[in-house]
């Protein structure tokens, strides 16, 4: 039986998820998949009247910004843990390389005058095949079967267009847009298969197409204003993973409906297990490897734009940080696996 231990240290409550004995293989099994999942809530400052994000009304923000500070040093290796590829060329390009190695390519740095003041040269068995490459992302690879892309802008010497996109599929160079793909990356199943958005736009009504191998297998609509429809486009081995507002499809199937949620928001894996929010009766709650957390917000800051986009909800490999409303207060929350 699963014991639930919630400890209070000042500001801080942190729900610590333990497996008991006495229970059946599958549920021992399912309990010890989140027997270390913690949830730690930072009670930061009260809710006025209408305000939809916490700092809003904070009067000194410096102040609040040092709490925060203070705060999220606790969690800040686990935060920062994770290598992306999208942290700037100086630290991206050397862990690409390094990738690329067995497929004898290579990007290397232009020496030659462009416009742009970092660019990279795109070579193959020290051929020459693209120069002047930048902003270059979606890094994916496939090492069983032996495939690897990315895109990048190319800057042209002469133009117009001074500019263009491009989609590199093992060497092989396409034609890609990231506006008609909603600035979505290119994805790979685990057979191989290449999957991708297109999206037609008429005023703030654009229609999604999901792609793969060049054939329509999902059709969606969805409204952007000034905050992009689709959160994240993503396979997991032979499954394609698709959020867009308030909706997380999979393999085709909208699994917040099927489930009776009103939204479905900021699906991810944690340690190689499924994570996401949900409302359901005008609560949120979080899920984890399809067991709902003991934990219940009346609002999670997510889908905003601009300057209260600084309190969307964040996420890597090993936790998510959030800002949510509870009993009258905002909260500052981590929770994850930190081992």
């Amino acid at each position: 039986m699963r014991k639930i231990i919630i400890v209070l240290l000042l500001i801080l409550t942190t729900t610590i998820f333990q497996s008991g004995t006495g229970a059946n293989t599958e549920l021992q099994e399912q309990d010890s998949a989140i027997s270390k999942f913690i949830v730690e809530e930072y009670k930061i400052v009260p809710r006025e009247a209408d305000e939809q994000y916490p700092v809003k009304f904070v009067k000194n923000r410096k102040s609040f910004f040092a709490m925060l500070y203070g705060i999220k040093g606790k969690r800040k290796k686990w935060r920062e843990a994770i290598v992306s590829y999208y942290h700037g060329n100086e630290y991206r390009i050397p862990v690409i390389n390094e990738q690329l190695e067995p497929f004898q390519y290579k990007l290397i740095e232009n020496t030659e005058p462009s416009r742009r003041n970092l660019s990279y040269n795109f070579y193959h068995n020290n051929k020459l095949l693209l120069k002047a490459l930048y902003e270059i992302r979606c890094f994916i690879v496939d090492k069983k079967n032996k495939l690897f892309l990315f895109t990048a802008s190319q800057s042209l010497e002469n133009g117009p267009p001074y500019a263009r996109g491009i989609l590199i599929v093992n060497g092989e160079i396409k034609h890609w847009d990231s506006s008609e793909s909603g600035y979505s990356c290119p994805r790979l199943l685990s057979n191989g298969s290449l999957m991708w958005l297109h999206r037609n736009k008429e005023s703030y009504i654009s229609t999604y197409v999901v792609m793969k191998d060049s054939e329509e297998i999902y059709s969606f609509l969805v409204k952007e204003i000034t905050e992009k429809g689709v959160k994240s486009f993503f396979a997991r081995g032979s499954d394609w993973i698709l959020e867009y507002t308030h909706h997380v499809i999979i393999n085709g199937e909208n699994i917040g409906e099927k489930k009776g949620y009103s939204e479905m928001f900021h699906y991810q894996y944690i340690k190689d297990m499924p994570f996401y929010f949900f409302k359901k009766n005008d609560k949120i709650g979080m899920c984890y490897r399809n067991e709902v957390l003991p934990c219940w917000y009346d609002e999670v800051v997510h889908c905003k734009c601009c300057d209260p986009s600084t309190f969307n909800i964040r996420g890597n490999d090993n936790m998510v940080w959030f800002y949510a409303l509870k009993d009258g207060y905002w909260y500052y929350v981590e929770a994850g696996i930190f081992e």
